[in-house]
């Protein structure tokens, strides 16, 4: 497994002297620019923007949005009519394929099960834009038949009314239309009424621990299964941490104590990425009113488990890995994720969560922190973000990577597992695409069909899921039968 990049030509950082000379490039030039020159007029913007403000808001009473009082309350469903599961018209319904990445996985549908038994549709807000999608997935595909199986339904998260047509005539709905803090509820909402199965693309964990809160107690009366963190956020780390515990549980019988990661990826960000991740700043972290959501189990109590972020995730040189390392973008999306599955599978009563990113040598380690502290300074300031789309350094939402881009990056994570009894096991999950959205894409897609082609077989009922404590095994499997390496 160690040799897989080089195996399929996987393009990857290298030290030598190119290394020094980029960074210290980056010391001279790219830092006192960012330091000196770019952040300084961004404040001075920023200040400037609400001097200017201030006329206009004095005298005015501040007002803020008032929360929809409805937002978490459950649309009505007539019982008597509700179509029940076997007997709906659809297998899977993709919501959101006007997107980037809800495009991909509506190609990763038409081409692996276009010619199969499964019924399927696909959703979003502008029918027109619909239309040119199912005509351009026939044409990729060369099944002409696409044209007539697969069905348009035109739903918008923002008109509720429409969301019945969406969830009502569908075993599982797969969800790839972000920001969810913004879009994400309705559909959820409405999933759980209809008693529809739901996956979804999001890495917004903020969004994740209100959904569990408000929807947990009647997504389990109703049978809906709702697994959220279903794309690169957060299935490797999640899966791989599953698969580690399992291990050592069966060779030595002991909980876990600790889990690394070390990863070694390729790719590129989406304009949807990056809305996200605008979102997910935006939003104070709240607690529960009953403690947690991820540490809540179907029986409204909280998991005595917890999983602790490692503070050490950070530049430094590994003895496990003998590798250096820079910190690990969306690692803690990651770690609160698998917490999740402690909370529900109970790998062990404290354990504490390292994951990071393997670089070459120091100087790259150094490179990309530096590289993050620019792609974060115009991310975070409004004036710069505005900047930075303007001039096409950072992609709008619904654009991305190039498809050669996509078809070049890769996901390699290195998971180990400590035991309480001092036992170590380690595994390998590998992805030969970019993970963030070719990936992403068979990642959600394949977690929707395990609701549907494999309902029987799963561990769990309805109610709110991880991705391993819902899906499990049969997820590897079908990861596993369409690209996805494992080694454990």
């Amino acid at each position: 497994m160690e040799n897989v990049l080089v195996r399929d030509n996987k393009k990857q950082v290298t030290g030598g002297i190119s290394s020094v000379v980029n960074f210290i490039l980056s010391c001279l030039i790219k830092l006192p620019l960012l330091l000196f020159v770019i952040l300084p007029l961004g404040l001075v913007a920023e200040l400037f923007r609400t001097i200017i403000s201030l006329p206009f808001s004095l005298g005015k009473k501040k007002t803020t949005k008032a929360e929809d009082p409805n937002k978490y309350t459950l649309p009505e469903v007539d019982v008597e009519k509700q179509i029940p599961l076997e007997s709906r018209k659809y297998d899977l319904v993709l919501y959101g394929c006007t997107g980037f990445t809800g495009r991909l996985a509506a190609s990763y549908l038409a081409k692996n099960y276009g010619n199969g038994d499964l019924k399927w549709a696909i959703a979003g807000r502008r029918a027109g834009r619909l239309e040119e999608i199912r005509k351009e997935l026939a044409q990729e595909s060369q099944n002409d038949s696409l044209i007539d199986s697969v069905d348009i339904i035109v739903a918008d998260s923002g008109k509720e009314d429409t969301l019945h047509d969406l969830v009502s005539n569908t075993r599982v709905v797969v969800s790839t239309v972000g920001p969810f803090l913004y879009y994400g509820t309705p559909v959820v909402k409405y999933c759980v009424a209809y008693g529809t199965s739901y996956a979804d693309t999001t890495g917004e964990v903020h969004w994740v621990r209100d959904t569990i809160e408000h929807f947990q107690e009647a997504a389990i009366r109703t049978g809906a299964r709702i697994v959220s963190l279903c794309g690169s956020d957060s299935i490797p780390w999640d899966l791989l941490a599953k698969l580690l515990a399992d291990k050592l549980k069966a060779e030595s019988n002991t909980d876990v104590k600790s889990f690394e990661f070390y990863n070694d990826l390729g790719g590129a960000a989406s304009g949807g990425t990056i809305a996200t991740v605008i979102s997910a700043l935006s939003v104070k972290a709240e607690k529960g009113s009953k403690g947690d959501p991820m540490n809540m189990l179907p029986s409204g109590e909280l998991s005595s488990n917890r999983v602790y972020m490692s503070k050490s995730s950070k530049i430094g040189y590994s003895k496990t890995s003998k590798k250096w390392h820079s910190s690990a973008f969306m690692a803690r999306v990651n770690h609160r994720c698998v917490q999740r599955s402690n909370a529900l599978l109970g790998y062990g009563k404290k354990i504490s969560y390292f994951e990071v990113n393997n670089q070459a040598n120091w100087f790259t380690a150094r490179q990309t922190s530096i590289d993050l502290l620019f792609l974060g300074c115009f991310i975070g300031i409004r004036s710069l973000r505005k900047l930075a789309y303007s001039l096409g350094a950072i992609p709008l939402p619904g654009q991305g990577p190039s498809k050669e881009v996509q078809e070049s990056g890769y996901l390699r994570v290195h998971g180990f597992a400590k035991g309480e009894d001092g036992t170590v096991v380690d595994g390998y999950i590998y992805f030969p695409q970019d993970p963030g959205y070719c990936s992403t894409a068979r990642m959600v897609v394949e977690s929707g069909l395990c609701m549907v082609l494999q309902a029987e077989e799963l561990p769990v009922k309805g109610g709110f899921w991880s991705p391993a404590a819902g899906l499990g095994n049969i997820l590897k499997e079908r990861l596993e039968k369409t690209g996805t390496e494992f080694q454990i």
